[in-house]
């Protein structure tokens, strides 16, 4: 934000009395141009905002193992709509990576969520544990991680 008041502020004294002239005419007369820089500013900020509420409301293992998961749901993309072979290797090691990412989501579902030591819930979970998180906020943090 500093930045961007830092770059108004030149372009207004080099431009002086023409600034909101040349302002119009760069940003409102031209939406191509405009639209070129405006809709990946906006994707960015729409990733960074889901990005902020997935990890707020899941635990730091669940993000990275969404995050990993990326990379298999590109290979598996790029095999199926691009038509590429993947080859032995890669394919047995995005296997490999998608049952280690199982193995360790199974692992982590059942662990209680540190920032939530104190708090109790009314709902128990199975190992009969009052400290995991509320149902509400993993859908919450899971819905963003598969809008990233």
């Amino acid at each position: 934000l500093l930045y961007a008041v830092a770059i108004l502020l030149c372009v207004m004294v080099q431009s002086g009395k023409y600034f909101c002239m040349e302002l119009r005419q760069n940003i409102l007369d031209e939406p191509k141009w405009t639209s070129a820089f405006a809709l990946p500013a906006l994707c960015y900020t729409l990733h960074n905002n889901l990005w902020y509420v997935a990890v707020t409301h899941l635990d730091a293992v669940t993000v990275a193992v969404g995050t990993q998961l990326k990379i298999a749901f590109a290979a598996f993309f790029s095999a199926v709509l691009l038509k590429q072979d993947l080859g032995a290797l890669r394919s047995a090691a995005v296997a490999t990576l998608v049952m280690g990412l199982g193995l360790v989501q199974s692992q982590v579902a059942s662990a209680p969520h540190p920032a939530l030591a104190e708090v109790e819930f009314t709902e128990s979970s199975r190992d009969g544990r009052t400290n995991m998180l509320p149902p509400q906020m993993r859908v919450r943090g899971l819905g963003a991680m598969l809008g990233l």
